[in-house]
């Protein structure tokens, strides 16, 4: 309990000094604000999500308000319980993609026991941005501990991405924004595996636009032993508008890669990532983009 007290007071420190924080995981403080851009206004920046009781490998979609795109997105999967492995798995996060624009998200997961499947899926909506453009990449076979990568035009950087792993025995493990230590990405970077093969299929895709005003983007590495991960979140002041998730180990699987709330509870805006696998501990790398 004393224990519990500290770590708390150590959190409401944390807070109190704008730093990022990463909670629900193994309680680390993390430092860096992340650069920030100069670049042009983003305008109605909000989050929409859909919940709903689903099969297997079947897809839980969300759609943005009118006059809205897509600019990110994520889903969580769960079966009532913490697995302590690759039990349950998220296979795919990616846009929903219409006339050439991202207009909603969606998200799917498998389940290798008989629990009832929850799957939850989040998109990051706000007006069409500045260079808006989407990049995607068709079934392509990568090999375990890989990724699949889609690179924006020069000028641009990556809102959000995401991707499916194909197959029945396949688990999503990656799916984040990159490079994040030499400025703003512009790459989108995907994995996964397949358990039945040396390679999966996955299919990509990244969300690019002309640098937006006030965007700060930040990565953390956090290790515990199953379930690992949690939020990472948002400078004092500053909104969620996007993040990724990169479990780490042969058999990691991402059961949650999604934006957190302020107003639903989380301590600020951030980015909520949870990975389970079958070796003690592991490790997740967290990525959160706010303005």
């Amino acid at each position: 309990m004393r224990a519990l007290k500290r770590l708390r007071s150590a959190a409401t420190a944390a807070v109190a000094a704008g730093m990022l924080l990463v909670v629900a995981g193994p309680g680390q403080a993390a430092h860096a604000d992340g650069p920030q851009a100069p670049g042009a206004p983003l305008y109605g920046l909000q989050v929409v999500k859909q919940t709903g009781k689903v099969d297997n490998f079947e897809r839980q979609m969300v759609f943005c308000p009118p006059g809205t795109v897509a600019i990110g997105g994520g889903g969580e999967a769960s079966i009532g319980w913490n697995p302590g492995s690759d039990t349950l798995s998220l296979v795919g996060s990616f846009p929903v993609i219409e006339r050439g624009d991202a207009t909603g998200w969606t998200a799917n997961a498998r389940t290798y026991t008989s629990d009832p499947l929850t799957v939850t899926v989040y998109a990051v909506c706000a007006e069409r941005p500045s260079g808006y453009e989407v990049l995607t990449k068709g079934e392509t076979p990568v090999p375990r501990g890989q990724t699949s990568t889609l690179t924006c035009p020069a000028g641009k950087i990556v809102t959000g991405g995401g991707g499916e792993v194909m197959g029945g025995y396949t688990g999503l493990s990656k799916s984040y924004p990159a490079p994040v230590t030499t400025g703003l990405p512009n790459q989108w970077a995907v994995g996964g595996y397949n358990d039945q093969t040396i390679t999966a299929d996955m299919t990509t895709y990244a969300l690019c636009a002309a640098p937006v005003q006030y965007m700060t983007v930040a990565s953390h590495t956090t290790t515990s032993n199953n379930p690992v991960g949690g939020l990472l979140a948002c400078p004092t002041g500053k909104t969620v508008m996007g993040g990724g998730a990169s479990a780490n180990g042969d058999t990691a699987a991402l059961t949650s890669t999604r934006p957190a709330l302020a107003r639903e509870g989380a301590v600020r805006d951030g980015w909520w990532a949870q990975a389970s696998t079958f070796y003690d501990p592991s490790s997740a790398d967290l990525y959160v983009m706010c303005r």
